[in-house]
C-alpha cells in the first residue's frame, strides 16, 4: 500500500508540474516558470512630468507584443511582458533594473524615458550581460563604449544637425532655447557646437524653467538679440506657453526642435497658437504605407491613432528585440551577438526606406535622413511642407 501511494503521488506530482509548465504565462504577472516563456522587462514613466513618454512607449511595445504572441510567439514560446512605472527617477531606475534581473530573471529588456534613467538601466544591463533595447532614449553616452545596450531612436547628435543645417540655410540670427535638465543641456550643447562648425554664433542661448506660466523675460532676451528662429529643445509643453507669450508680447520667431515637441500636451495647451508655428523634426512620416498600417492597426488596439514616433519606436525596438531572441533565445550572448548582426531590419518609424543596422562597434541609429519634419495642422501633428511657409 506504501508503495502503491507512492506511485499515485509521482503520477499526481508529474500532472501538477505539466499543468504548470503549459501555462502561457501572462502580460505583466513575471510569475511564469522559467523556461515556459520569454520575460522581457519593460520600463518607463508612467507617471509623474514625463508620463506620456512611458506611456505611449507601452503602447507600442504591447502592440507589437500582441501580434508576435498572436503569429504563435518566439521560437513557440509566448512573451511575458513584466511592466514597472521609473517615474523618470534614477534611483527608482536602478531598483527596477535590479528586479528585472534578480527577481523577474528577464530574458532581456526594453526602456529608459530619458537619457539619465536610460543610463542607469544601461550600466546595470552592462554588468549582468543582459540584452538592452533602448526605444528612444537618443543621447548618446547611452551605448557607448557598451556591449549590451542598443538604441532604436536617431541619436540626439543627429536631430540637432539636421535642425542646425536647416535653420543656418534660412535664417541669419539664431538663438537658442533650452529646457533646464540633462536633456536640454546636452542639446543645447550639440546646437553650439554644430553652429560653430558652420561659423555661426548663436545671437542668444536662454534658458527655459520647466513648467513656466510666463516666459515674457525669456522672450525680452531673444528679442534683444534679434532672434528670427530658436533651435529648442525643450518639451512641448513649454513650447506651448512660449508660443502663447510670444503673441501676447506681438513678438513671433520661427520655433524649431526636436521630437521632444511632439507631445499632445503641445496641442491641448498651446491650441491656435501653436498652429502652423512650430516645427520639429520626428521619426513619423504620416505618408509611408507601412506608417498608415501601423495607425490602422494601433486605433484598433487603443481607440485613437498614435500621435508622434515614440509609439512608433516602442513597436520597433519590440520587434527588433524579437528578431534577435529569434535567433539567440535562450543563450543572452546569442541575442547580444544577434543584435550586432542586425542589418537593414525594416523598420515603421522613419522615411520611406527607413532600416536599421548595429555592428559590434555602432548600437544605435544616427542617420538624420530618417527624419522628418512636422507641425501642428488642423488640430493634429501632420507633416510640415518644406520649406517652411513665411511666418
Amino acid at each position: 500500500m506504501r508503495m502503491l501511494s507512492r506511485f499515485f503521488g509521482l503520477i499526481s506530482c508529474l500532472l501538477l508540474v505539466g499543468a504548470c509548465n503549459s501555462s502561457p504565462g501572462s502580460s505583466g504577472s513575471g510569475a511564469s516558470t522559467s523556461g515556459d516563456v520569454i520575460r522581457i522587462g519593460l520600463s518607463g514613466a508612467l507617471t509623474g512630468g514625463d508620463a506620456i513618454l512611458g506611456q505611449t512607449q507601452r503602447e507600442g511595445v504591447q502592440l507589437a507584443v500582441d501580434e508576435i504572441n498572436a503569429a504563435g510567439g518566439i521560437q513557440g514560446h509566448q512573451i511575458d511582458l513584466i511592466t514597472e512605472d521609473e517615474a523618470n527617477d534614477p534611483s527608482r531606475m536602478a531598483q527596477i533594473a535590479q528586479k528585472f534581473i534578480n527577481v523577474d530573471h528577464v530574458d532581456a529588456i526594453l526602456g529608459g524615458t530619458n537619457d539619465g534613467t536610460a543610463v542607469v538601466l544601461a550600466q546595470t544591463a552592462e554588468s549582468a550581460n543582459v540584452p538592452l533595447v533602448v526605444p528612444f532614449a537618443n543621447g548618446n553616452q547611452i551605448t557607448a563604449g557598451r556591449k549590451w545596450a542598443f538604441q532604436v531612436d536617431v541619436a540626439s547628435s543627429s536631430f540637432v544637425q539636421g535642425i542646425v543645417t536647416y535653420d543656418a540655410k534660412a535664417y541669419k540670427k539664431i538663438c537658442i532655447t533650452y529646457d533646464n535638465n540633462g536633456f536640454g543641456q546636452e542639446d543645447r550643447d550639440l546646437a553650439v557646437s554644430d553652429l560653430k562648425a558652420l561659423n555661426v554664433t548663436p545671437a542668444a542661448v536662454v534658458e527655459l524653467p520647466n513648467e513656466g506660466q510666463d516666459y515674457t523675460p525669456q522672450l525680452q532676451q531673444l528679442q534683444s538679440a534679434g532672434c528670427e528662429v530658436t533651435i529648442s529643445p525643450d518639451s512641448g509643453t513649454n513650447v506651448a506657453q512660449l508660443r502663447k507669450n510670444m503673441v501676447q508680447l506681438g513678438y513671433e520667431p520661427v520655433i524649431t526642435g526636436p521630437n521632444s515637441l511632439a507631445f499632445q500636451s503641445m496641442i491641448d495647451v498651446g491650441q491656435n497658437f501653436v498652429e502652423h508655428k512650430v516645427f520639429f523634426m520626428d521619426l513619423i512620416d504620416a505618408s509611408k504605407p507601412a506608417v498608415i498600417d501601423f495607425q490602422s492597426k494601433f486605433t484598433a488596439r487603443f481607440g485613437s491613432p498614435a500621435t508622434s514616433g515614440f509609439e512608433l519606436l516602442g513597436y520597433d525596438a519590440m520587434k527588433v528585440l524579437a528578431a534577435a531572441l529569434e535567433k539567440g533565445w535562450p543563450d543572452k550572448t546569442k541575442v547580444r551577438d544577434a543584435l550586432e548582426g542586425l542589418q537593414n531590419f525594416a523598420l515603421v518609424s522613419g522615411g520611406t526606406d527607413s532600416t536599421l543596422s548595429y555592428s559590434a562597434t555602432v548600437h544605435n541609429r544616427p542617420t538624420p535622413s530618417d527624419l522628418v519634419w512636422r507641425w501642428v495642422d488642423k488640430g493634429a501633428f501632420a507633416n510640415a511642407p518644406i520649406p517652411f511657409p513665411t511666418q
